[in-house]
């Protein structure tokens, strides 16, 4: 089976995992028409996907799609919806968004099937894979020469099990956020960092480590990790407005064409700051979306 034929079917089983919702009549659609407002919880400190710039204004990929879901929302609502990007962790996202404190997460969320028993997804926004930034050495790095090695990861995410699943007798060290796990890898303190590849990518991008760093494996990822907006449970009218949005900016994808492409481009292009081409498989996965319709 390939790649991609592993991933539309990955895709056609998260559609399932996407309808299990069930309409209420406390749908945050309602609270967010009445207000004119969506409240969209952003890492702080997440870049490429998100950061606070030095004005405190949020900016990033994830932050675009934010402003994209609330400009189609005042066409459907009939009322301007303004974008309120909030602070969020990898610790409280889940809970912000259960308890109502934000209506929608739109950042680096893998979805899985656990974490469906408590809160919603809406369909994928990007598709990257667990990788380990390390320091280039005289000999070539391998998996295999990280047994004993100090790995920093973020805690309560994905990548805890990950590592500890793909690197037998790696020594894995919890950070509440991937800048501390970086300042701790770039003061020597830790042999490599495990997190997205794209991350880690703008981390050595920022470090200027182009030459003396780089991510492991190589040519993969330790998983292919699907990432989508992390939605409050069982509000499947709130759910079908982000999803027909998203579904609508993945148009033309196929050909790097439309709103998703425009934004993705701007951040991951070849005039960024940070260079991440779109795979076929990131292509496919979106362009599936169409099963959501059907």
């Amino acid at each position: 089976m390939t790649k991609v034929n592993h991933l539309t079917i990955t895709f056609a089983a998260l559609i399932v995992l996407l309808m299990a919702g069930v309409a209420t009549a406390d749908s945050r659609i309602a609270h967010i028409q009445k207000n004119s407002v969506i409240r969209i919880g952003t890492r702080p400190s997440a870049a490429p996907f998100s950061h606070v710039d030095m004005n405190g204004v949020f900016q990033g990929f994830s932050v675009d799609i934010g402003k994209l879901i609330a400009t189609r929302l005042s066409s459907s609502l009939g009322v301007k919806i303004t974008p309120e990007f909030l602070p969020v962790n990898a610790q409280n996202r889940f809970e912000k968004v259960i308890s109502g404190e934000v209506d929608i997460v739109c950042g680096l969320t893998t979805m899985t099937w656990d974490r469906e028993k408590s809160v919603d997804f809406s369909l994928p926004i990007f598709v990257d894979g667990t990788r380990i930034l390390v320091r280039r050495s005289g000999r070539s790095n391998s998996l295999d020469n990280l047994r004993g090695k100090v790995i920093g990861v973020v805690a309560n995410t994905t990548t805890v099990q990950i590592v500890a699943k793909s690197v037998p007798g790696v020594v894995i060290k919890e950070y509440p956020r991937l800048d501390d796990a970086i300042e701790d890898f770039d003061n020597g303190e830790l042999y490599g960092v495990a997190n997205i590849g794209v991350f880690l990518a703008a981390a050595r991008a920022k470090m200027g480590g182009a030459l003396t760093m780089e991510l492991i494996p190589s040519s993969y990822s330790l998983t292919t990790e699907i990432i989508g907006c992390v939605l409050p449970p069982d509000d499947s009218a709130f759910r079908d407005q982000i999803n027909k949005i998203l579904f609508d900016s993945f148009k033309g994808i196929k050909n790097y064409l439309g709103a998703y492409s425009e934004i993705y481009f701007q951040w991951f292009g070849v005039e960024s700051d940070i260079r991440f081409p779109m795979t076929d498989a990131h292509k496919d996965l979106l362009n599936a979306s169409k099963v959501w319709l059907e």
